[in-house]
């Protein structure tokens, strides 16, 4: 089983300032299944995060190699899809505090995946754009995870990929219309 799989043994952790008492913490909601006779809807929501977390586990099986962490694939990622971005754009498609947003690129930056620049039209703006060396890193992350995806999915009716892929485009377009953001889905 790979890590964040929630079928197999539960694992417990103590409760903060409970390190004493024995009292466990039971795994976040998110990570159990939905209890027979749920809603299709608590369903979907269960199987969309649960193949989320497993295509994640996937990525962060190889993310070592290239010296990332999950977060700042996410800024590699968002950045190969919408190119070069303010501070300020990243740290709103990618949900982040500031100073998240300014440690995951400095990540980057000292890693040689990315650079920052000052904007000659406002020097308070600072655009940050993948170098090279980023560009070949986020490909070959791509690569692999489509790789397992497309492994995967070898299991799946070929009618069944495509209509399942109709429908997520539907509702992440629904869900958009709706004013949640659309476009740093961390599952790419």
């Amino acid at each position: 089983m790979g890590q964040g799989d929630s079928q197999g043994a539960r694992t417990t952790r103590s409760l903060p300032g409970k390190a004493d008492s024995g009292q466990k913490a039971t795994p976040p909601a998110e990570s159990a299944q939905p209890a027979e006779g749920s809603s299709a809807l608590e369903r979907l929501d269960y199987l969309l995060r649960a193949v989320n977390r497993r295509l994640n586990g996937v990525t962060r099986s190889r993310l070592g190699e290239f010296g990332l962490t999950l977060p700042r694939f996410h800024v590699l990622l968002t950045l190969g899809r919408c190119g070069p971005m303010s501070m300020g754009q990243l740290q709103e498609q990618l949900n982040q505090s500031p100073s998240s947003i300014t440690e995951l690129v400095d990540g980057l930056v000292n890693g040689g995946l990315a650079e920052r620049e000052r904007t000659s039209e406002d020097r308070r703006v600072v655009v940050v754009r993948l170098t090279p060396a980023g560009q070949t890193t986020l490909a070959r992350l791509k690569s692999f995870r489509l790789e397992a995806l497309e492994e995967a999915l070898k299991q799946v009716l070929p009618s069944a990929c495509q209509t399942t892929v109709e429908v997520l485009e539907q509702l992440e377009k629904a869900l958009g219309d709706a004013g949640t953001p659309t476009a740093a889905a961390p599952s790419e």
